[in-house]
């Protein structure tokens, strides 16, 4: 078929097409002789409306409102339970994450490795580290802290920071999506429910402390304070056989935490008494303390875990370095 006679029928057909659709859809389908639109059928006379139909709207609405003057009170009775009751699993759901995130990703895919480090909660785990300052670039092992007491030393906010931007110059990084982190708020928050869900009892926290076993101050700082106020009390080296040993600050000359030897203690708490408080309570960020300190939040509080009688022995020997 030629290409002019091909056009020809095709153009028939397409005005073939448009007359049926143009007839078809200009003219409505007959409708039934009989069928009534619903607006035009007959309702309801006055006596039906106000009789039998008024009875029956009536009688609904007074089992409503019977229905509603139960369901409220036993709702109002039952929601501070329902509040509970929820909290309490989502902090169980929480603490189940919490674990999860904090274990071993060789045991764990949704683990991140802090169980690496803490040997689980109780501590006692390694972590080899190049290390900075007088030492860096040597390998170093680190002692992790235990976990399961943390929280006699520290407040949820610090432990919070120290997830979110780690320990500088130690092999504790930043966990947090604002120091650097992997970790949302949300799952810090999962991690601090599962640490508080672990925690030992005063006594054990205590006991791990020194408390009640007699130690000199000495003794005890060295337990408690020489880790963040000693440089290189937290590592060794890996072989101290065949190793010259670390290199070890002099006591209380600072490292994370601040020097508090050659008097400093002294001229920072002329009185005692201010220093056994701050030892005890720790510091608040911002809030002023001693002589001239100004709190940066990272300083424990002992007064959890040691007498008052054993944080004055360590501060009768911070006085005398």
């Amino acid at each position: 078929m030629s290409s002019p006679l091909l056009l020809i029928v095709a153009g028939a057909l397409i005005l073939a097409a448009a007359i049926l659709f143009f007839f078809y859809t200009g003219t409505e389908p007959a409708r039934p002789k009989k069928e009534i639109p619903a607006n035009k059928k007959p309702y309801y006379d006055d006596e039906t409306l106000e009789g039998p139909v008024l009875n029956k709207v009536l009688g609904w609405s007074l089992v409503c409102a019977f229905v509603i003057a139960m369901a409220l009170p036993l709702y109002w009775v039952t929601e501070p339970q329902r509040q509970v009751s929820f909290a309490k699993r989502y902090n169980k759901q929480s603490i189940e994450r919490g674990a999860a995130y904090f274990s071993d990703p060789k045991v764990n895919p949704q683990g991140y490795g802090c169980a690496v480090c803490h040997g689980g909660v109780q501590g006692g785990s390694v972590r080899y580290f190049l290390q900075t300052g007088p030492d860096a670039g040597r390998e170093v092992v680190w002692q992790a802290p235990s976990l399961d007491d943390v929280f006699y030393r520290f407040s949820r906010a610090q432990v919070h920071d120290i997830l979110v931007y780690g320990r500088p110059n130690t092999p504790m990084p930043a966990w947090g999506l604002e120091g650097g982190g992997p970790l949302t708020s949300q799952m810090l928050e999962d991690v601090i429910n599962y640490l508080e869900s672990v925690q030992v009892s005063p006594q054990e926290a205590a006991q791990k402390a020194g408390s009640g076993l007699g130690l000199s101050g000495q003794e005890l700082f060295n337990r408690n304070c020489a880790r963040c106020h000693t440089q290189g009390w937290g590592y060794r080296y890996p072989d101290l056989t065949t190793d010259r040993p670390v290199t070890m600050g002099p006591p209380g000359g600072g490292a994370f935490g601040p020097a508090i030897n050659n008097g400093r203690s002294i001229r920072q708490f002329p009185d005692p008494a201010l220093q056994i408080k701050f030892i005890s309570d720790g510091s608040v960020y911002g809030k002023p303390y001693g002589s001239n300190g100004i709190g940066s939040g990272r300083m424990p509080g002992f007064g959890k875990i040691l007498t008052e009688e054993e944080i004055a022995r360590i501060v009768e020997y911070e006085r005398s370095l």
